[in-house]
């Protein structure tokens, strides 16, 4: 625990409520141990300084339930970098989409929607083995049977399901290893997310009124004259919008990130110079 101002030295207490079971507060502040229940628990941290100063604030843990292990199905693959399919309906995390469907809980447990999410998960196989330097060998492909829920461990990406096929867009959060996907999507989609979850990869294509980040992910470049490029494999239009022959630029005319997930398209060479980069930590 943290405090600014007063008069040191502090000592800290639980003034109300109570951690969850398993964790400790001394009385320097430090909060240590490990939950042995799931739950939210409330609780009031009271601090006072050597002036006898006194100031107090509550707080809110929340303590997961582990991943049931028995749900967790691998599809493919054996590597030690894992992808998790997870089934969900949209929600407050899908803001701006305009698809609002639900699975079927019972349905999804045994029943139509089931075999439709277990044949989903098949369909991605391919994201293992159409895209270097993703392969088989490093990664694997897991679905989770707990709707809603991470049954499995360990896992480097959560691609997060709705049951949509039309009104959702795919997305991920760049470098973030959290994927969302809709039922309409295929391995390819799956494989560009990926580049951005995983690999912090920009999108490459250009989207006329949309600029890019400054200081953007490593495969896009920002260029006064594109004479300068300093790629080997050269440098063309894309990175999002471009004006006057300046602006930004990737290292491809055509691949995985720039394409709109078109014909098994592959990852440019500077984006495999980077996921190869992280593979290797």
């Amino acid at each position: 625990m943290q405090v600014s101002g007063g008069a040191p030295a502090y000592a800290w207490s639980v003034s109300g409520g109570s951690l969850p079971p398993g964790i400790s507060m001394n009385s320097s502040g430090a909060v240590f141990g490990i939950p042995t229940k799931s739950g939210s628990y409330n609780f009031a941290i009271k601090t006072i300084d050597s002036l006898k100063n006194s100031v107090s604030k509550n707080f809110q843990l929340t303590v997961n339930s582990p991943p049931d292990a028995s749900k967790c199905v691998t599809i493919d693959g054996s590597g030690s970098i894992g992808i998790e399919l997870i089934a969900r309906d949209t929600g407050f995390m899908d803001i701006g989409q305009s698809c609002g469907a639900r699975w079927s809980l019972q349905s999804f447990l045994a029943g139509d929607e089931r075999k439709k999410w277990v044949a989903f998960a098949d369909s991605l196989k391919p994201v293992l083995h159409n895209f270097k330097p993703i392969t088989a060998a490093r990664w694997t492909l897991y679905r989770s049977d707990d709707f809603g829920a991470s049954a499995c461990q360990n896992v480097s990406e959560k691609v997060y399901v709705v049951p949509c096929d039309y009104g959702f867009r795919a997305n991920a959060f760049m470098g973030g290893h959290e994927v969302r996907l809709a039922l309409s999507d295929d391995y390819t989609v799956l494989a560009h997310e990926i580049g951005h979850s995983f690999a912090n990869l920009y999108d490459e294509y250009s989207e006329a009124g949309r600029e890019p980040l400054e200081g953007g992910a490593g495969n896009c470049i920002k260029l006064q004259n594109i004479k300068d490029c300093p790629w080997s494999t050269g440098c063309f239009d894309g990175c999002n919008y471009q004006s006057a022959g300046k602006g930004w630029y990737r290292d491809a005319q055509q691949d995985l990130m720039a394409s709109g997930q078109i014909n098994d398209d592959q990852y440019g060479p500077i984006d495999m110079k980077i996921i190869r980069a992280l593979l290797s930590k």
